[in-house]
């Protein structure tokens, strides 16, 4: 909570890891939890495009549960798919990317296997709603963090402001 408290203060990310470097001495993860924290201001900006985003990844899972039933339930691409629509809710830097990314897998994955031609519109749409929002939010909330990580610079270290 200090990380968001700093940041509405309006202090600088590279400001908040050294006064917090003095009590915790891992500067390492200490940066990757202070650019994975959303500044509140774009928490409250992007709150109805996340909101849509987690519900929109929850029903393209339940869709495709109703569609397919056993074949897309137990598969770990649809767990993992519901595990990243849920943590969208709570603000995790990594899910945003990565939902978008195993949105496209697993629409490759099962396009084939509609018996209608309007289920692959549905999920198709779906799709590519999730993977704009994964991707634009990701940026504006986190833009500091890449698809698997903090973003680095020409030298080699961790991108900060």
């Amino acid at each position: 909570m200090k990380i968001a408290q700093d940041l509405a203060a309006g202090k600088a990310k590279t400001q908040i890891i050294a006064e917090l470097e003095e009590v915790y001495y891992d500067k390492d993860q200490l940066t990757k939890l202070v650019i994975s924290t959303p500044h509140p201001d774009s928490k409250k900006n992007f709150k109805l495009p996340n909101l849509l985003l987690g519900i929109m990844g929850i029903g393209l899972v339940l869709f495709r549960f109703w569609s397919f039933r056993a074949d897309y339930a137990g598969s770990g691409l649809s767990i993992l798919m519901l595990t990243l629509a849920i943590s969208v809710f709570s603000y995790e830097a990594i899910s945003y990317r990565l939902i978008a990314i195993v949105a496209i897998i697993t629409c490759l994955r099962y396009i084939s296997q509609y018996e209608s031609n309007s289920y692959i519109i549905i999920d198709l749409m779906t799709t590519a709603v999730i993977v704009g929002l994964g991707f634009h939010l990701g940026n504006k909330l986190f833009p500091k963090y890449g698809i698997l990580g903090p973003k680095k610079d020409s030298n080699g270290k961790v991108a900060v402001d």
